[in-house]
């Protein structure tokens, strides 16, 4: 039954995510090009999987300097996409 509920719940907050977030893929995609427009450095995007259905969108930034050992930086935010 408990295995039910989490099905049910995680179906309504599908639901609910897609209803109330004011935007869409393509009108982030638009964003986050318009963001990165000035950007130099070599920048690649991929949606990374969770394994539990979702994606974690990522952009890999490299500088053509970069040395192979740089320690890199990551940024989350809530986007809840």
């Amino acid at each position: 039954m408990g295995q039910h509920i989490g099905s049910m719940l995680a179906f309504a907050w599908d639901y609910l995510r897609t209803w109330w977030i004011p935007t869409g893929k393509g009108r982030l995609a638009q964003a986050e090009a318009a963001m990165l427009k000035n950007v130099e450095s070599h920048v690649h995007s991929e949606d990374v999987e969770t394994g539990d259905g979702h994606t974690i969108h990522t952009l890999i930034v490299r500088h053509a300097d970069a040395k192979d050992n740089c320690v890199p930086i990551v940024l989350m935010h809530g986007l809840g996409m």
